[in-house]
């Protein structure tokens, strides 16, 4: 199988960190690539986007979601999501609410470096640096648990690393030293160390 991805999407390093954790890394090869000047992925994503994961019998499944519960189906020894009860709805919920959050970095992020947008969308980026904020705040008073880590606790490490990814002179630490520990914990594991945010 191949997975195709951007070394900058918080949705493709969901992925990407889902591969490693689960230890198929022999069954999954990693593709980075531009969607914005490659249009060949638009053969297998009509919506032309990343992550997207072209199977062995040449069909294709997208977005991280379902590519999460993809490769939830092949054999490991471990699960990130699971089965039944409080437990599922927990990380079901976390990975709503940062997939959200990370969709709203990346609107700002592009509403704040594009020139034109700078006095005509200012309600919108407002918005968009609340609802993000209300989110970390929430981040910072969950039980998240870095030592047996869930997709929960996975895509709750996300947001805040994109954002820094992003903003890197913004400080979202301050005021949230139980994210930031987390977040610290988190960025220190092999999946996650192996799977980095990059520019590209």
């Amino acid at each position: 199988m191949k997975l195709f991805v951007t070394l900058t999407s918080p949705f493709a390093r969901k992925c990407r960190v889902t591969v490693s954790a689960l230890g198929l890394s022999p069954l999954v090869s990693i593709h980075t690539i531009d969607p914005w000047t490659d249009e060949s992925i638009r053969t297998l994503n009509p919506l032309a986007k990343v992550p997207t994961l072209l199977r062995d019998d040449g069909s294709s499944l997208y977005d991280s979601d379902v590519i999460v519960e993809y490769l939830h189906s092949f054999p490991s020894q471990r699960t990130l999501i699971p089965q039944a009860g409080e437990e599922r709805w927990r990380a079901l919920r976390l990975q709503a609410m940062t997939d959200d959050a990370c969709a709203a970095v990346g609107r700002l992020y592009v509403a704040e470096n594009n020139p034109a947008s700078l006095d005509s969308w200012a309600l919108g980026k407002r918005r968009l640096r609340t609802a993000v904020h209300s989110v970390l705040d929430r981040l910072e008073n969950e039980n998240l648990n870095s030592k047996s880590w869930d997709l929960g606790d996975l895509c709750s490490a996300l947001l805040p690393s994109y954002y820094s990814l992003r903003f890197p002179d913004r400080d979202w630490r301050t005021g949230r030293p139980r994210l930031s520990k987390f977040v610290n914990e988190m960025e220190g594991l092999p999946s996650f160390q192996a799977n980095q945010f990059q520019h590209q």
